[in-house]
């Protein structure tokens, strides 16, 4: 199979990418899907694509570090 990275699509991503945080222990509980919601769509997201399902998610969002002040 062939993977494909591509913009994350709500309507045909959206139970697959709650599937893999569920696996990975960051969204337990049900009002964490619903925080889910908006850190998707803050920023800029895509999704890997094995056989038709979204596989890894990857977001970025605007943002700045102050170390040491």
């Amino acid at each position: 199979m062939h993977v494909q990275v591509r913009a994350y699509e709500p309507d045909r991503d959206k139970d697959a990418v709650l599937r893999i945080y569920r696996e990975v222990g960051w969204c337990s509980k049900p009002e964490h899907a619903e925080a889910y919601a908006g850190l998707v769509g803050d920023g800029r997201t895509f999704v890997a694509d094995l056989g038709g399902t979204a596989k890894c998610m990857v977001t970025t969002d605007l943002g700045a570090i102050q170390h040491g002040t």
